[in-house]
């Protein structure tokens, strides 16, 4: 079935990428400091296994990993997909959104920053970058933030109507 709406959104602000290469040079220094030119790193060396490890996590690993996670918004005829790759997936059904509306949000004084965030009185968001988006009301009372690149897009999928034939 072909979706009403489908965002992919990575973490790529300056800041996470400079953090990023910060961790690939320090885990760089570390092995030309201790393995190539045999000079311990700090008053109490690790092991050359342990350094080993160290230098293919903070090196490799982590950096990987952060540049892998994305959010992906998917909207089809029944439901709304939050897709936060590789850790975490929710699925809303349409039928249980009782409204929604595009909006600008404070992502940090609201949320505490970006990710998988709740915000006191203002439910879960889901967000990436930036500080547009959809706010979901649940029939159940509760708010999701959406957070999205095209906030008036993934607000016109929300609008169309539920096929209920499709849902049989």
């Amino acid at each position: 079935m072909e979706p009403l709406f489908k965002e992919v959104q990575r973490f790529r602000q300056w800041w996470i990428l400079a953090l990023i290469a910060v961790m690939i040079a320090f885990a760089l220094w570390m092995l030309i400091q201790q393995i190539v030119l045999g000079k311990p790193v700090g008053n109490h060396p690790v092991p050359t296994g342990v350094l080993w490890m160290l230098i293919i996590v903070i090196g490799a690993l982590v950096p990987l990993f952060m540049l892998s996670v994305s959010l992906t918004t998917t909207v089809t005829n029944d439901r709304v997909v939050l897709r936060f790759f590789p850790i975490y997936r929710r699925v809303v059904r349409r039928v249980n959104i009782e409204s929604f509306e595009a909006c600008e949000y404070h992502p940090i004084l609201e949320y505490g920053g970006w990710g998988i965030r709740w915000g006191i009185g203002r439910g879960i968001a889901y967000t990436v970058r930036g500080k547009r988006g959809v706010r979901l009301i649940l029939t159940n009372g509760r708010q999701l933030l959406i957070g999205s690149q095209k906030p008036e897009e993934l607000a016109a999928a929300l609008n169309q109507p539920v096929n209920h034939s499709k849902l049989l």
